[in-house]
């Protein structure tokens, strides 16, 4: 059996993924983002007997969508028998994207220690007292420490979410949907059900460990602050609700989980 599994960068593409080759009985391969068209067109993949789980972002093919569309079709040599796309709340995924943004900025660029610390001390400041700093006042740290577009990053999230909605909407209609949400809660039933095979309880993604942060969902409703509703609403609503978000409720909370931001941060540099 071969599984391709879609989605957008940092919604939970590799713990899905990798829970579900771990969930195939005999030989599996797991091939990890593939940008090119080639790959599925290697003789090989027609006679294998053994099961291909691959994984693939869905902006990493934004220049050449035709493609990324005759993947999901079949129409290459790699031939998929499921194709699962994934879903997660906007809000938690820019939390992500902003947490993760360090990593490729440190191999791309020569970053200074007084910037690393810098961006390490604001976020520990956010951890201690989460409604002292808006999340968006984050972006604009992070804009000032890197010399960054926070208007940039964002205005990106936002129009491949809407480029994505498409997508699933449309090439990506017979394609079965799994809100990130759902498989973190263990609501897997109807993955399973499409899948044919019970899913393992083994969340550890093995050499990957570094994309995983905090393996949880909602933590908008304790980093935003009512600055942060105010600013990301008008934005955000009419493309959350077409993916079943609608709540802006937020949560109290005495402080932040250290090992999800600065911790997290500390981690990825520590794997250069």
């Amino acid at each position: 059996m071969n599984i391709l599994v879609i989605g957008k960068a940092k919604t939970g593409t590799t713990v899905i993924s990798k829970t579900i080759q771990k969930s195939i009985s005999g030989p599996t391969q797991y091939h990890l983002e593939p940008k090119r068209i080639g790959f599925f067109e290697q003789e090989h993949f027609a006679k294998s007997d053994c099961s291909h789980v691959v994984k693939i972002i869905f902006e990493h093919w934004s220049n050449t969508p035709r493609m990324r569309n005759a993947i999901i079709h079949n129409e290459a040599v790699l031939k998929f028998d499921k194709v699962i796309c994934i879903v997660r709340d906007l809000r938690d995924e820019i939390i992500s994207r902003l947490m993760y943004l360090i990593y490729p900025y440190q191999l791309e660029y020569d970053l200074k220690a007084e910037q690393i610390t810098a961006w390490i001390e604001i976020l520990e400041k956010k951890e201690k007292s989460p409604r002292s700093i808006a999340f968006v006042e984050l972006f604009r740290e992070f804009e000032k420490i890197f010399k960054v577009s926070f208007s940039g990053e964002l205005n990106h999230s936002i129009i491949q979410s809407k480029i994505y909605y498409d997508f699933i909407q449309g090439p990506a209609k017979n394609s079965h949907r799994i809100k990130y949400e759902d498989f973190i809660a263990g609501k897997l039933q109807l993955l399973e059900d499409y899948l044919g095979f019970s899913v393992s309880s083994d969340r550890s993604v093995d050499d990957l460990e570094r994309t995983k942060r905090s393996v949880t969902f909602n933590n908008w409703k304790k980093v935003f602050t009512p600055e942060d509703i105010e600013f990301f609403k008008p934005q955000l609503s009419s493309i959350l609700e077409q993916f079943g978000y609608w709540d802006w409720e937020l949560e109290e909370s005495d402080k932040l989980e250290s090992e999800h931001y600065s911790g997290y941060v500390k981690r990825l540099l520590s794997n250069q």
